[in-house]
């Protein structure tokens, strides 16, 4: 075992979050948002819609850009999970609390009163809707690491009962590892293809497939994560709690 290295009087500070909450900890607010939209409008440039919804939410929120963390995109329309941060940490804050930037994005919504910019009109024609919502504090660890995944490749383990499509083999890609998973937070498992594939659809990352669950599966294995960054080695990172929304109800807030 190499043993820790001593510290020094020359040791920096840890850097504090403006998001800093009481010991550590800061209040969230968890959002699922369903599109009523195909998932094929956002399929080929995934980053550009996280990106895009992003900055349009905190923008109809009243909110900085970087208080809306979104953490996964599922198929079936197009469903967003979400976290709202809380307001910067300082009483010169003038930004509403999670909880009540969430009500008015919600009654924005619902009255279709937002104006989307011209990347995400056609995908939010349909109209969209918070399905879902609660109110938890998260350690800023975790917070940390969320904003880090977003600004790094997150390469995950294939997930085991998964397969691609008959006739198509997953195949490794930039800051995509070959097999089936729930790669760059997208669900469900997908993986790039072979050009082959005649389920193959194109996007950002290259051509891609969903993959499908074996009826022998007995059951999924929770994902491990290794973040990469250009300027650190491989480590390991802890996987996240899920966020547990399919069993939040509207009525959570």
């Amino acid at each position: 075992m190499i043993p820790a290295p001593a510290i020094t009087s020359t040791t920096s500070p840890t850097p504090v979050s403006k998001y800093q909450g009481s010991e550590g900890r800061s209040a969230v607010v968890e959002v699922r948002l369903r599109i009523n939209a195909d998932f094929s409008q956002v399929a080929g440039d995934i980053e550009g819609f996280k990106s895009n919804l992003s900055l349009a939410l905190s923008q109809s929120a009243g909110v900085d850009d970087d208080r809306v963390l979104v953490r996964s995109i599922f198929q079936g329309s197009v469903i967003v999970d979400l976290i709202m941060l809380d307001r910067p940490a300082g009483a010169e804050s003038v930004e509403p609390a999670a909880a009540v930037a969430v009500q008015t994005l919600e009654a924005k919504l619902e009255q279709k009163s937002i104006t989307w910019p011209p990347p995400l009109q056609a995908v939010m024609a349909g109209g969209a809707s918070i399905e879902a919502k609660a109110i938890r504090t998260m350690p800023m660890s975790s917070l940390e690491a969320l904003k880090r995944s977003g600004d790094a490749t997150i390469y995950r383990t294939p997930i085991p009962g998964w397969s691609p499509p008959v006739g198509c083999s997953c195949v490794e890609g930039l800051g995509v590892t070959s097999g089936c998973a729930e790669h760059k937070q997208v669900k469900p498992p997908w993986c790039l293809v072979n050009a082959e594939c005649q389920e193959a659809m194109g996007g950002s990352w290259g051509i891609w497939a969903w993959c499908r669950e074996s009826s022998t599966s007995s059951g999924r294995e929770q994902t491990s994560y290794i973040l990469r960054t250009a300027s650190t080695a491989p480590t390991q990172l802890a996987p996240l709690t899920h966020i547990g929304i399919v069993a939040l109800t509207a009525a959570s807030l």
